[in-house]
Parts: C-alpha cells; sequence; structure tokens
C-alpha cells in the first residue's frame, strides 16, 4: 500500500513537470515569435528612416508595416516620423508604360508616355488623381513635349518624328482633335503655347524655330514665321504671362528674346549668352518681369530681369545648390517661389526674395520637368522610372527665419501659434495651423534695430490675440495680433536690466512672468491684457542668470529655473508677494526648462547636465523626487513639454537634435515610447498643441517643425496621399519572410 502510495506521487509530480515543461515550451516559442517579430519591426523601421531622405513615399509604407508587424519603440517613431515631411503622392505610369512628358493646368494634368496615347487626368485633394476615360483622339506614339494654353482649353504636343498635334481640352472628358502639324522632317524639342492658346511655338534638332498662329491651324498648317536664330538644337522655351514676349533657349548658349505682338513678324528683343552654361529650363515669373534659366553646366539657375525686355540684366549671381545638371525651371503662382528640377535627384526650392534654399524634395531618380498645380504645389516628373511626384506644400514647417527658433507658442485652440527666434531674425510671426502638415503665415511683426532687439522669448495669450515679447533690453513688447496682418503695439514694459530668457503666460491669461539674465524675474498684471502692469520683481536666493519659468495649471505656483543647478517653486497666489515654497536640486548643471503636466502634480525639469528630474508636486511646499532622472536627448535640455490630458512627456537637447518622448503614466517608472529627428544641431524648444495631437520643434534650422503624434490619425494620413501603393516585389526585398499585405486599403 505504501508502495502504491509512492508511485501515485511519483506519478503526480510527472505529470506536473510533463505539463510544466509543455507550458514552459509554449512560452519559450510565444516568447522566440515575439522577439523574431520586434527584431523585424526594428530593421524595416530602420530601412523606412533610411529611405525618408531618399523615397519618401516608400518610406511611409514601411513605416506602417513596421508598426503592424510589432509596434516597437522604432516603429512608433518611423509611423509619426512620416508628418514631419513634405508629403508625395507617388504616380506611377499606367500599365507599365513609363511617363515621358507631362504638362499642367491648374489642377488638370495631360501625360504621354513612351509606349502609349496621351492621356487627361485630373488631380483631386486624395490620393490618386482621376484620369479620364478616353485617350486623346490622333495620339502620337510617343509625346516628348507637351503644353497648355488658354487655362487648359489647348493642348499641344510634340513628337520625335517631327509631328505636333493640336487638341481642344475645353471639355477633358471630350477632347477634340484640331490639327496634326507635319512635314517638319526633325524632332521637336520643344513646344509652348501662349498664355490664351493663340500661338503655337516649336524649337527644332536643328534649333529652328516655328510660330503658328492657333486659329490658323484647322485650315492650314504653314507657320506664320519661321526663326532661324540659332546654330544648335533648341533645349527650351516659355512664353510671357501676357503672351507677349517668347524666350528660347538653345544648344548654343544662347537665350533669345522675341516680342510676338505680331507673331507672322516676330520682333527681336536681345540675346543673352550664358558662356559655357547651356540653358534646359525657362520660365517667366507670373508678373513678367524675372526669367529664371536653369543650367546644365554648373548647375545654378540664373534670373534677369526682363522688365525690359530690350535690355534684359541679370540679377545677381545663380542660384546654387544642385549637384547636376537643372533640367526644369517654375515659378509658384504667387511668384515667390523658384522650383528647379535637377538631375541629382532633387527638387530645389528657392526663396526668390532672400534666394534662399526653402526645401529640398528628395525624388529616387533624376528629375525632368517641374510645374506648379493652381493649388501651389508642384508636380514633378523623373526619368528612368517615368513617375510623376505630386507634392504638398509647404510641408509641416514654418520657415523662412534668419535666425534659430527659441519659442513656439500656441493658443488654447491650437490652430494659431506663434514662432519667436532669436535676435538675428529679429521678428515675431502669427500663424494658421488648421492643417498642421500646411501652416500658413497670418502675419508679421518687425523688432526694432539696436539693444532693444527681439530676444527669442514670448508667450501668446490664451486667445491668440495678444502676443508678449522679450527684447534684449530687458523689456517686454505688448502686441495686439487680434488681426496679425496688422500688429498693433500696445504697451513696452520694462522689467530687468538684462535681455530676457523667457515669458509665460498664466493659464487663466491674468499674470504674466518674466525671467532675465539680471538674475531676476517679474511679474506682471494682465487685468487689461494689452497694458501690463508691473506687480512684483523677485532676485531668487542666487542672483545668476535665470532661464524658463513655467505656471502650474491652476496658476498658484511657478517654476523658475536657473544657472545655479536648481529650479525654484514659488507661490505666486498672491502676485505682489511671491513666496519661495521650493527649492529642486541634484542636478550638475544649470537648469533650462520646465514643465508641468495637465493636473499639475507632476513637474519636469531638464538641466545642461543632460537629464530630467520628475517630482510630484501635489503639494509644492513639499515635492517629491520620483525615481530616477530620465536620459534621452544628448546635450542641455533645452525644451520640455507635457501632452495635455496625456501621460507623454517630450524633451530636446541641443545637441543631437533627437526629440524623445516617453510614457509617464507611472512616473516612477517612465516608457520610452517616441524619438524624433529635430534641427540636426540642437532643438531649443518643443511644446504640444492644446489637444495634444500635434508636436512643434524649434531649432538651430531656422524653422518650426510639426509632427502629428496619434498613430492612427497619421496612418488615415498616409493613406489618403499615398498614391501607388509598395509592390510585391518591394515588399519582399523590405520585409522579408512575411506574406504580401498592403498598408493601406485601395478606395
Amino acid at each position: 500500500m505504501r508502495r502504491r502510495t509512492r508511485l501515485i506521487a511519483l506519478f503526480v509530480i510527472l505529470v506536473v513537470l510533463a505539463v510544466s515543461g509543455t507550458a514552459y515550451a509554449r512560452q519559450e516559442r510565444v516568447t522566440s515569435a515575439r522577439e523574431r517579430s520586434q527584431a523585424l519591426s526594428r530593421l524595416v523601421a530602420d530601412e523606412s528612416n533610411r529611405l525618408r531622405g531618399h523615397d519618401v513615399s516608400l518610406a511611409m509604407q514601411l513605416a506602417l508595416a513596421a508598426y503592424d508587424i510589432s509596434p516597437t519603440t522604432e516603429a512608433t517613431s518611423s509611423v509619426l516620423a512620416a508628418t514631419g515631411v513634405a508629403a508625395e503622392t507617388r504616380l506611377g505610369p499606367a500599365s507599365g508604360a513609363n511617363t515621358e512628358a507631362f504638362a499642367a493646368a491648374g489642377s488638370l494634368i495631360a501625360i504621354g508616355t513612351k509606349q502609349g496615347p496621351v492621356r487627361l487626368a485630373r488631380f483631386t485633394d486624395r490620393g490618386t488623381p482621376a484620369t479620364m476615360d478616353a485617350s486623346l483622339p490622333g495620339t502620337p506614339s510617343q509625346a516628348t513635349t507637351m503644353s497648355f494654353g488658354n487655362h487648359g482649353a489647348v493642348l499641344a504636343a510634340g513628337a520625335e518624328d517631327g509631328r505636333i498635334w493640336l487638341w481642344n481640352t475645353a471639355d477633358p472628358q471630350h477632347p477634340l482633335l484640331l490639327a496634326v502639324v507635319a512635314g517638319i522632317g526633325q524632332p521637336i524639342d520643344a513646344v509652348g503655347l501662349s498664355p490664351d492658346g493663340s500661338v503655337l511655338a516649336a524649337g527644332t534638332e536643328s534649333g529652328t524655330v516655328l510660330v503658328w498662329k492657333v486659329a490658323d491651324l484647322t485650315h492650314s498648317t504653314a507657320p506664320a514665321a519661321v526663326l532661324n536664330a540659332f546654330t544648335n538644337h533648341v533645349t527650351t522655351l516659355a512664353f510671357s504671362p501676357d503672351g507677349s514676349q517668347l524666350a528660347v533657349s538653345a544648344y548654343d548658349f544662347t537665350t533669345r528674346l522675341w516680342r510676338l505682338t505680331r507673331p507672322d513678324h516676330p520682333d527681336p528683343l536681345a540675346t543673352i549668352t550664358t558662356a559655357a552654361a547651356r540653358i534646359f529650363g525657362l520660365a517667366f515669373s507670373p508678373d513678367g518681369r524675372t526669367l529664371a534659366g536653369g543650367a546644365a553646366a554648373g548647375h545654378d539657375t540664373y534670373l534677369w530681369d526682363v522688365a525690359n525686355p530690350s535690355q534684359p540684366s541679370q540679377l545677381g549671381a545663380p542660384l546654387t545648390g544642385p549637384s547636376s545638371w537643372v533640367t526644369s525651371v517654375a515659378f509658384s503662382p504667387d511668384g515667390r517661389t523658384l522650383a528647379a528640377a535637377s538631375s541629382d535627384g532633387q527638387l530645389w526650392l528657392f526663396d526668390v526674395a532672400s534666394r534662399r534654399v526653402l526645401a529640398k524634395l528628395p525624388h529616387t531618380h533624376p528629375v525632368s520637368a517641374v510645374a506648379y498645380l493652381d493649388d501651389g504645389t508642384p508636380l514633378t516628373l523623373t526619368v528612368d522610372d517615368g513617375a510623376l511626384h505630386w507634392w504638398r506644400l509647404p510641408g509641416p514647417t514654418a520657415s523662412g527665419f534668419a535666425d534659430a527658433v527659441f519659442s513656439i507658442e500656441f493658443d488654447a485652440s491650437g490652430h494659431r501659434f506663434a514662432v519667436i527666434p532669436g535676435a538675428g531674425e529679429n521678428t515675431a510671426s502669427i500663424w494658421d495651423t488648421s492643417s498642421p502638415h500646411h501652416p500658413v503665415r497670418l502675419g508679421t511683426i518687425a523688432g526694432t534695430a539696436g539693444p532693444g532687439k527681439f530676444s527669442g522669448g514670448g508667450d501668446l495669450s490664451a486667445d491668440g490675440n495678444v502676443l508678449y515679447l522679450g527684447t534684449s533690453d530687458g523689456s517686454i513688447q505688448t502686441w495686439s495680433v487680434a488681426d496679425p496682418a496688422h500688429p498693433v503695439s500696445t504697451e513696452l514694459t520694462r522689467t530687468a536690466s538684462d535681455l530676457i530668457e523667457s515669458v509665460a503666460v498664466e493659464p487663466s491669461g491674468s499674470l504674466l512672468a518674466a525671467s532675465s539674465d539680471d538674475g531676476t524675474f517679474s511679474l506682471l498684471s494682465l487685468a487689461d491684457p494689452r497694458h501690463p502692469v508691473a506687480l512684483a520683481k523677485i532676485t531668487p536666493p542666487s542672483k545668476v542668470q535665470l532661464y524658463q519659468v513655467t505656471f502650474s495649471p491652476d496658476g498658484r505656483t511657478l517654476a523658475v529655473n536657473s544657472l545655479d543647478h536648481h529650479s525654484y517653486l514659488y507661490d505666486v497666489s498672491k502676485p505682489t508677494a511671491p513666496t519661495l515654497v521650493g527649492t529642486l536640486g541634484g542636478f550638475a548643471g544649470a537648469t533650462y526648462s520646465a514643465a508641468f503636466n495637465s493636473t499639475g502634480h507632476l513637474l519636469a525639469v531638464g538641466s545642461a547636465d543632460g537629464t530630467i528630474g520628475l517630482w510630484d508636486t501635489t503639494d509644492p511646499r513639499h515635492p517629491v523626487q520620483l525615481g530616477r532622472k530620465l536620459v534621452g536627448p544628448i546635450g542641455y535640455i533645452y525644451g520640455l513639454a507635457f501632452a495635455p490630458g496625456r501621460s507623454v512627456l517630450a524633451a530636446s537637447g541641443n545637441e543631437d537634435g533627437e526629440i524623445w518622448m516617453w510614457n509617464i503614466a507611472d512616473p516612477s517608472h517612465p516608457a520610452h515610447t517616441v524619438t524624433l529627428a529635430g534641427a540636426a544641431n540642437g532643438v531649443y524648444t518643443v511644446v504640444f498643441s492644446a489637444d495634444g495631437r500635434t508636436l512643434a520643434a524649434g531649432g538651430t534650422d531656422d524653422a518650426a517643425q510639426f509632427w502629428d503624434v496619434d498613430v492612427a490619425t497619421v496612418r488615415t494620413w498616409i493613406c489618403s496621399v499615398l498614391g501607388e501603393p509598395i509592390t510585391p516585389e518591394l515588399w519582399a526585398q523590405y520585409v522579408p519572410g512575411v506574406s504580401f499585405r498592403p498598408v493601406c486599403p485601395r478606395n
């Protein structure tokens, strides 16, 4: 009996061990599978990051693929990073036929391919453009150059076989063939229609320029004029906006201007010679006063003043930047931006007034042509793959500044914000960000020269109607920006004897705080928001430089950061007599930044030692430090922000340009969730919009940048702008071992 009992006990032990072993093996398999998914997710996210500066469309899709495999920190970061660059809709050639040429008029485009007919398409706000049902009648087998006239009502196309086709496209669904010009006997290198569609010009391989009256082509294809002005083939041509002038460039390094008031008797105006630089792209500015020419040799873009077309003059040195030929140029509809397509695989955007590079838009192949749609977004064509690329600009940035951005301040709606650069720029600007992907400048405030320049510190009232700006001489300037296009200065308040580092408006809007390099901070009443009144001036224990000042959400506590490695907590419930109630230390460097969470019970402080401390400030008189200090961005922690209503903290440093985000649902054990790339040499400020879904950052790249930080919203946005989906071949290349599954459902 005793032996039987022992055997039963042994059997039970063996069963328990077997079951435990099976469970352990199952758990090991689950763990191994999870780890493999996480590793693959990180690999795909890394490919997405690598491709973002080369192939934006593919990078966006790989980011979503990585997140779907496993929502790792790397994958989440890659998805959110997709919203920090200009969006590209890539439109592959229909039926595998590479696009050879295109033309645009308003939202209408014409597409010519090597293998198939010319087709029309119209762009909408989402995804792939709607292609018309039928190809153009009598279409050439290979259109190599095209042009619209009369706002898209007339289309001309030239081909290598020397023929030119002309259509009436007033009704794009039912285009009509107007004429076919044949017998030229040599390839057509360039065609152009005057803006009103009444004159057609074509340049040939031999250098001949032919001019027709479009009305005459219905009964005769004989040209109205033949211009034998060049010794080598024509490279490009362009009409002035009023149609009175024709500019033509050729392989002989010359660009010639004619007056076409009488198309049958063109009047030579001037010849421009660009020594050793052949012009491949020409464009007139919308006002017709400037002519741009993109060159092969030197990779430059020239600007000429043609207000007096008989005496054109070069406007300064050429625009530089591209590392290969400039193949095509186009002015934006407002004339402020010049786009230059280049064989280096970039579309270069220049600010015409300042001549600075605004952006470089990456392509997978050399860019052969560019045109603007009527909404101000550029459309480009790349050779080799024959794809069209539609860019949604300006993209998620507010730029055009001449100094680093030190402050970005949202109003309570989150739809309006202020950008405040340093004294080198000496302006502040108000922007509309109803769409974070397309910020719009509403107005600019220009500072004065001398010691009163804007310092980079400032804040916006909750209603967005008043902007408070610190200056380098210790003053606060108050500006009414209810009408941002016409800001009005309402008050100048001297609060310190040295530069104002930081300005903060208390959440209810009744109080303003400002810190200074003179070691003091001041409190001002905003009973009348347009006329602040000084209430108190305080010197913390160590009279050294003070940095960011931050109010708690209830407005009763003010955190003051200092060069002396401490952050001081003041009770400001009686603003005429603030009281020091707490001192936060333990840092090995100055404290530069601070942020309260939405409840005011948690305070983060960033230091020059590269760490971030967290304190429970439920009782500001007895703050309790929570856990170890956070380490993330490298360098001084200049920027800190909590997402309103969410357990998310963002921080930025001055060395690596990274922005880190943590989930702090458990403040004693924060979890790193996201890393974003900001200004390469330092991010000075980070801030969330009022709804916590948009993150803004400013720094050494002289711009403010925006990201959507909600993954679900980002996915919807990516799928709305995507265009052509990833192919099974590319999926197999970049997502090995996972069955093909498009990341966005087709509409």
